[in-house]
């Protein structure tokens, strides 16, 4: 497990170069392995030609994109810095509660990226109301509100992607599909949470494009699978958070086992379901930790039984594509230089993502966490 240095809320400090070459490094480009060889970067995307460029020696280390969290809650400024320090460089809020938070966070010049569904589509009936007991009722969507009217004030907002709790109690299998139609329409990527068989088997009815979580009670199984493949569902099954739930006083489901978590892992991965990075990090009832947690649930995953490979695809590429963020996620010509610089060599030992070196957002190099300082 990584260990967790809370900083105080103090200004960033940052170092840009308008143009640098990462030299003799070996290159993960979101999808395979090259090199070693040199990575420019120049005016915060990656370039070509290094003419000119400040050297940055790059010898026994690679190169990844910046990691890509699909599952986080903010709350603060602070949380987005210690992201970027653990090299997170994009970071998907799904959840932000109330409303002016949500408006607060997407106008914060943090390093890591801010995305955020908003409020969450979620029942009064539900857990999640009584977690957010505290917050105005009206913020669920309730029988008497129109679903169509509930997307629409969510894509008002300028939302990133669209949040709907799948569990039960909850909405009625009707309305699922009717919240996944209206935001599909509104070109809104659609975000299940699902904890348990019933939930992923309600989010996959409904033509989710991602079930976040994976269930406790059953491990997915190949019915399961079979239909997720058949219409492109992919899974962000946050392990570290699945880990923490079991025996939580917070979350209780009879028949609850991790091992649940790891066989219905294995059991997509292996059918080929794409397999998301995302951790839940908050620091609320069950804290996960933000930006040092995503190393813990690539281990995981990797335990779970992915190849180390295909579980940095999950935070990178992988995660970029079905997040629909064209820009990011990959080592090549044009796109963003998010990039993280480790020592050793994470497609063989997953663990060497802790070992930061450098870390860049659009070309501009950030605090990050140091190498052995981090690890337990």
């Amino acid at each position: 497990m990584i260990k967790f240095d809370r900083q105080k809320n103090e200004e960033t400090r940052t170092t840009s170069i308008e143009k640098f070459a990462i030299t003799n490094v070996l290159v993960f480009d979101g999808e395979a392995v090259r090199g070693p060889e040199t990575v420019v970067v120049e005016n915060g995307t990656i370039g070509t030609k290094s003419d000119g460029a400040t050297i940055v020696d790059g010898t026994g280390c690679m190169v990844l994109p910046g990691l890509i969290d699909t599952h986080v809650h903010i709350v603060d400024e602070t949380e987005l810095q210690n992201c970027a320090r653990y090299g997170v460089t994009t970071a998907c809020d799904l959840g932000a509660y109330p409303k002016n938070l949500f408006e607060k966070l997407k106008k914060v010049n943090w390093p890591t990226e801010y995305l955020s569904s908003g409020l969450a589509a979620f029942p009064p009936q539900s857990l999640h109301a009584q977690f957010h007991s505290n917050l105005d009722k009206d913020m669920s969507l309730r029988p008497e509100h129109r679903v169509a009217d509930w997307v629409e004030a969510r894509v008002s907002e300028c939302v990133d992607f669209i949040k709907i709790i799948a569990d039960e109690p909850g909405f009625d299998q009707a309305v699922l599909n009717e919240l996944g139609r209206y935001s599909r329409a509104k070109g809104k990527v659609t975000i299940a949470h699902a904890t348990n068989y019933t939930a992923y088997e309600r989010g996959v009815a409904a033509d989710y494009d991602i079930l976040t979580h994976v269930p406790l009670e059953r491990p997915v199984d190949s019915v399961m699978v079979d239909k997720m493949l058949a219409q492109g569902t992919v899974s962000s099954p946050t392990l570290v958070m699945m880990k923490l739930m079991v025996g939580s006083e917070h979350f209780k489901l009879p028949g609850a086992d991790y091992q649940n978590c790891l066989r219905g892992v294995k059991e997509m991965y292996k059918a080929g379901v794409p397999i998301l990075a995302g951790t839940d990090s908050n620091l609320l009832n069950m804290p996960v930790h933000h930006g040092a947690s995503i190393h813990d649930e690539l281990d995981l995953l990797v335990t779970a039984g992915l190849d180390p490979t295909d579980a940095l695809r999950g935070a990178t590429s992988l995660a970029a594509k079905h997040f629909g963020l064209h820009d990011r996620g990959r080592i090549v010509p044009g796109f963003k230089a998010d990039l993280i610089l480790v020592e050793g060599n994470p497609t063989v030992n997953i663990k060497d993502t802790t070992k930061i070196r450098k870390v860049w957002k659009d070309g501009t190099e950030i605090p990050h966490s140091g190498t052995g300082d981090h690890i337990a």
